[in-house]
């Protein structure tokens, strides 16, 4: 677990927002407070698409893909005045988890998440890696945090 204060908020919030940079990514809670309070939780409702939408558009995948959300969470924020706070939870897709992680780490790990944190203390984020089982080994951990220190770079 790594936490990075982010001093180019600007930039970072482009990055976050308007690039593709974390597209592949999936949402698994996101909490905004501006002139009301917004709680999302990124679980797929299945059940509120077609069938046919079901079988074209929707990600196999029980959260949705921040690139599917993130001109929502742009939506809520834009405007006069900074969004009061934000945190915004991410997750990495499988395919992102295959490409950072040898077979034999993935067989350890349960998930790698990226947590986002806005408030009046500033911005940062926190890499954290979810283990199916005690393990001294932190090698995910580290793979982890280098690949999102090259991503926000």
């Amino acid at each position: 677990m790594k936490t990075t204060e982010i001093t180019h908020q600007k930039e970072f919030m482009n990055k976050l927002l308007v690039s593709d940079s974390f597209d592949t990514f999936l949402l698994k809670e996101a909490a905004l407070r501006t002139s009301v309070g917004y709680s999302i939780d990124g679980r797929e409702n299945k059940a509120f698409y077609t069938k046919e939408q079901l079988e074209n558009n929707i990600s196999p995948y029980d959260y949705v893909t921040w690139a599917k959300i993130k001109s929502n969470i742009l939506n809520i924020i834009k405007g006069q005045n900074t969004p009061l706070s934000m945190k915004i939870v991410l997750y990495a897709g499988p395919e992102l988890t295959k490409e950072i992680l040898s077979d034999e780490l993935m067989s350890d790990v349960d998930y790698l998440a990226l947590n986002f944190r806005f408030d009046e203390s500033g911005m940062s984020l926190t890499t954290a890696v979810a283990y199916k089982a005690f393990t001294l080994d932190k090698e995910a951990d580290r793979l982890w945090d280098s690949y999102i220190d090259k991503l926000i770079s």
